[in-house]
């Protein structure tokens, strides 16, 4: 091997071990051995070695974090944290990177917040705030005329915000400003923006396309069911009902392209790729359609009932059901992909945090007891080659690495378990100076608890 290959294999391996390993240890997350790691709190079932499709396992845990009160509602995230309504009308922030608890505000919410820019919009009753996401503090808020009736959407500035009496309303997300509103048939549901477009689901059927900048109706499609959340793809959009179909409606006119009648209600949202559509229904199957004709790739028969729509992983579609245990399946065959073991059953579906990435956290899990279980993929060439490296420091040329071989007898990562005090201080959630009184020593990182309680994050 010449100086130059020898050179760039050992600045491939130095990637390798400082540019994970060791970096996480300074960020208090020790990851060395991370192959090994990742057999630890997984129950792992793998297609066996021909099939080529790469998959998101083997899966090492980043960090365990035990929140300070049970959830009430799914968390969401904007990537580098995640806001989680608790039950006594609690809601709070956590850092992704380490589980740390980093702010706790007095609020309820009637649904799962929505995070845009730099705010964090909460609905309850008729009224929407505008919280900062960095200290959980409001901004501004909405008082509306009748009762919010799905969560609030926020797309590249644009904050809509659906009633229970049929308006649909759209503001300025930086300062709440009115720009317009449109009485549709009936209740507004979980509305979806694409392009120049927003398309509107309602409680009666009914499938409205508008205008983005004015609010003007464009097409109006009756459908024979309540419809599910909208994925918009190409010049289609995708949707089931509670009529056992899942349709394919032309973009620019509400044509229905075609349908395809499933067993049982379609649950949540749909997955489009460029080949296929993925979606669940209460048949207990998980079906492939191919994107343009709708023609049937493959189906599975799903081991649990369904609870929400597929959440697209990288090469895997995950598939929450009503038991603790968390399948994965291929997108390409349909095949299992393995599947992740609890003892306790899952509050909301997997929040995924970077898709396309198998360094960092990748997905988080929450329990019903309010645990949150981060989780990201570990390749599993880089230590197999390490432990046999030519002419590392060792008599009989092997490099140690801690870890590379043999059981864990911990697991990775940390468990962060804040203090429950009684009558904990919180954040009002009213406009003010932000103000936490400072709590016992935690385990991990340090938390400045005066001011604003984490540095505002550039978006």
């Amino acid at each position: 091997m010449g100086n130059g290959t020898v050179g760039s294999y050992y600045s491939w391996v130095f990637r390798v071990l400082l540019g994970r390993s060791l970096r996480r240890t300074f960020g208090a997350r020790c990851r060395i051995g991370v192959v090994a790691a990742t057999c630890l709190a997984t129950s792992v079932a793998t297609l066996g070695a021909q099939t080529p499709t790469p998959s998101i396992f083997p899966l090492g845990s980043e960090w365990v974090s035990m929140l300070p009160a049970p959830p009430a509602l799914a968390p969401t995230t904007d990537g580098s944290y995640l806001y989680v309504p608790l039950r006594n009308g609690l809601l709070a922030a956590v850092f992704v990177g380490d589980g740390v608890l980093q702010w706790i505000v007095e609020q309820n919410s009637d649904f799962p917040p929505t995070v845009g820019g730099q705010s964090l919009f909460v609905a309850e009753g008729s009224q929407v705030r505008a919280l900062w996401a960095a200290s959980g503090t409001e901004r501004w808020r909405l008082d509306l005329h009748a009762p919010v009736s799905s969560p609030v959407l926020w797309d590249a500035g644009w904050l809509i915000v659906g009633l229970e009496n049929g308006d649909l309303l759209a503001y300025d997300g930086r300062d709440g400003r009115p720009l317009w509103s449109q009485r549709l048939a009936a209740t507004a549901l979980s509305p979806t923006i694409d392009g120049d477009r927003l398309f509107a689901p309602q409680a009666d059927g009914h499938v409205s396309a508008l205008e983005l900048m004015t609010g003007d109706l464009v097409w109006e499609r009756q459908l024979g069911g309540t419809p599910e959340p909208i994925a918009a793809f190409g010049d289609r959009v995708y949707l089931g009902t509670t009529d056992n179909f899942l349709y394919a409606i032309d973009r620019l006119d509400g044509r229905i392209r075609w349908r395809w009648r499933t067993g049982g209600d379609v649950v949540g949202a749909p997955v489009v790729t460029d080949e296929a559509i993925y979606f669940v229904s209460l048949d207990n199957q998980l079906r492939a359609l191919a994107q343009r004709t709708g023609v049937q790739l493959w189906k599975r028969d799903l081991p649990t009932r369904p609870v929400g729509g597929p959440i697209h992983l990288a090469h895997v579609l995950m598939m929450p059901g009503r038991t603790p245990t968390l399948y994965t399946f291929y997108l390409g065959t349909g095949g299992p992909a393995g599947q992740i073991g609890g003892s306790t059953e899952l509050a909301a579906p997997p929040i995924v945090i970077r898709g396309e990435q198998v360094d960092d956290v990748e997905f988080v899990l929450l329990t019903g007891e309010g645990e949150l279980q981060a989780y990201a993929s570990a390749e599993p060439f880089p230590l197999d080659v390490l432990a046999y490296l030519p002419g590392a420091n060792q008599a009989d040329g092997a490099l140690a690495v801690p870890g590379a071989r043999g059981p864990l007898e911990t697991t990775p990562g940390h468990r962060f378990v804040p203090p429950l005090i009684p009558g904990l201080p919180t954040l009002p959630g009213h406009a003010g100076p932000a103000r936490l009184v400072p709590l016992d020593a935690l385990p991990g990182r340090l938390l400045g608890l005066e001011g604003v309680v984490r540095p505002p994050t550039p978006y």
